[in-house]
């Protein structure tokens, strides 16, 4: 469902929930559409935020009343790590005595849900592997058809339409029992809470303002990778295939990639002998621009292996179109930064707020003092405009997800 922003000084709370913690945007809405972020809270642990008075302001039980009558209303973003998205095409004959009548909701419920039965053990089973844990372990959450067709036409929805054939993409999102645990009360919500997998919503955003394929290299303050470091994760949203059967709708592939700021921090560390924090005060400044000439030359130096085993990992990986790093640090380059076919670049956050008529000062966040990249900042705004613009709001997606709601009891 749309969330409604209409009313003066609406009050949000953005949960971006990673592997053993979680962050904490606070932001508000007003009556000019000036987005406010109020503060973020990084390193929470989830369980005591969502038992603390935060919670009970902004959420109610609903006995008989709506989850989102309080004062905050609440979205929330997984890491990929702890929730998956899977799109499946589907493409359904209607009965023949039906073919000359129009689509009726219960008839197009009633179709959708016999072919989940069909693909749910299959769809649960890979997002199991996707998240690593068992087959039993693996909750749906959410629902929804997109690119809805009727004899082979996009249509906005196809109830109300005449035709032999319906087709569309199903797009199931599962979780893990335990986040689905902790998030129980939100997930039974009569209302529109939100739920989303991070990467994916975080290229759709920046997809309004860029062509596909899109990439995205992110890295989590998570568990360490066996070696001790920690990678960054490659994630790429591009067109289907002509034979997907998923028309325009976009699809969210997830690469291995063997570079992260661990090893460019460990080349800094050895070269100036200086700890973990020095080294990354020094590349701070240089991505500032702050070091003096002769500095800067050694700086350089000094980072090039690291600089070379991200540019050879790109060509490895094969990366096409625009590259953006979600970390808490620039790449050691200033963008746009050029590489075969890849291009390294900067959120276009002040383009997409002003197509979306809104506006914000991202300076404001400032998470242990240091100013949030404009990566950052698109990846707590994507969830944001993705609710604000949902395209799941049609009586059947409602139908799904009052489905879910008794699936969860």
């Amino acid at each position: 469902m749309k969330l409604d922003f209409l009313k003066p000084k609406e009050r949000f709370l953005i949960l971006e929930v990673l592997p053993g913690h979680a962050n904490a945007l606070f932001l508000s809405v007003d009556e000019d559409r000036n987005v406010v972020f109020e503060n973020l809270k990084e390193g929470i642990d989830l369980k005591k935020f969502l038992k603390s008075p935060v919670r009970r302001i902004s959420q109610k039980t609903w006995e008989g009343k709506h989850l989102f009558d309080a004062r905050r209303r609440v979205i929330v973003i997984a890491d990929a790590g702890i929730a998956t998205t899977i799109p499946v095409p589907v493409a359904i004959e209607r009965a023949e005595q039906l073919k000359k009548e129009k689509i009726t909701v219960l008839e197009l419920e009633n179709l959708v849900a016999q072919e989940m039965k069909k693909i749910f053990a299959g769809c649960r089973s890979e997002a199991a592997r996707r998240l690593g844990i068992d087959p039993l372990h693996a909750v749906l959450v959410g629902s929804k058809i997109e690119e809805e067709r009727v004899d082979g036409k996009g249509v906005a929805d196809a109830v109300g339409r005449i035709g032999s054939k319906i087709s569309f993409a199903l797009e199931l999102t599962f979780t893990g029992r335990e986040m689905f645990e902790d998030l129980k009360q939100f997930f039974s919500s009569p209302e529109g809470f939100f739920f989303a997998e991070s990467p994916q919503t975080h290229l759709r955003f920046l997809e309004g303002a860029r062509e596909l394929p899109l990439n995205l290299l992110a890295e989590r303050r998570g568990p360490k990778a066996e070696n001790g470091e920690r990678n960054l994760s490659l994630f790429i949203l591009q067109a289907p295939g002509p034979k997907s059967g998923l028309g325009s709708h976009p699809v969210l592939y997830r690469e291995t990639f063997n570079w992260g700021f661990d090893s460019l921090f460990r080349d800094i560390e050895t070269a100036f002998c200086v700890s973990r924090a020095v080294a990354e005060e020094l590349y701070i400044s240089y991505a500032k621009g702050k070091m003096s000439e002769n500095a800067l030359k050694y700086f350089k130096k000094t980072i090039e292996p690291a600089v070379e085993r991200l540019l050879k990992e790109v060509e490895r990986s094969k990366i096409s179109g625009h590259v953006y790093v979600d970390a808490p640090f620039a790449p050691p380059f200033p963008a746009p930064y050029r590489h075969q076919g890849a291009v390294f670049s900067s959120a276009p956050v002040e383009e997409l707020l002003k197509k979306f008529d809104f506006a914000a000062d991202a300076a404001a966040v400032k998470p242990h003092g240091r100013a949030i990249l404009p990566e950052q900042v698109s990846r707590y705004l994507a969830p944001f405009f993705e609710a604000y613009f949902d395209r799941s709001r049609s009586e059947i997606n409602q139908r799904l997800r009052k489905k879910l709601h008794w699936l969860a009891e």
